[in-house]
């Protein structure tokens, strides 16, 4: 079965994960104009926004669990500050200092736990926060691959602006 939902306007970044913690990745958008966030958790009955975000401010989406609770988190990277925002389903929202101006987010499940971590790629090398309580307190994996001027191949979808 095929269906097709039209949702968004131009400029939208699809943000694509599983939300409600169902199991199935839910159609998601961040708006990076006005740094909000529209969620359709079940097309038929359920489209919600959340401002999460600073408007025009070059904010990245990094949605994923990072509280391990089975539901996708709304969460942002500001390549300006190397901070990282999280709105957690569970943890509630806090910031985490993590990066540099100018790094690339590149989270995902490093430990093989199934939860998101944080992490940056700068200039070769990989910084990853291993933490396992949130707020992240700050616990240092740093990983030498790759040279200046290379482009990190994560394994979450971080959309280009």
């Amino acid at each position: 079965m095929v269906t097709t939902d039209l949702f968004g306007v131009a400029g939208d970044l699809p943000v694509p994960a599983d939300y409600n913690g169902d199991g199935k990745a839910d159609i998601a958008l961040y708006r990076p104009s006005n740094g909000t966030w529209y969620l359709s958790t079940n097309p038929a009955t359920n489209y919600g926004a959340v401002q999460f975000g600073t408007p025009g401010g070059g904010d990245k989406p990094v949605q994923g669990d990072y509280d391990d609770d089975g539901k996708a988190d709304v969460a942002i990277f500001r390549p300006s500050e190397g901070t990282w925002y999280i709105r957690g389903s569970m943890a509630g929202i806090f910031a985490v200092a993590w990066g540099a101006a100018g790094d690339i987010a590149v989270p995902a499940d490093y430990g093989g736990d199934g939860d998101r971590e944080i992490a940056v790629f700068r200039n070769g090398t990989w910084y990853v926060n291993d933490a396992t309580v949130l707020p992240p307190t700050l616990v240092d994996s740093t990983v030498q691959w790759g040279t200046t001027g290379d482009k990190p191949v994560p394994a979450a979808y971080v959309p280009e602006q």
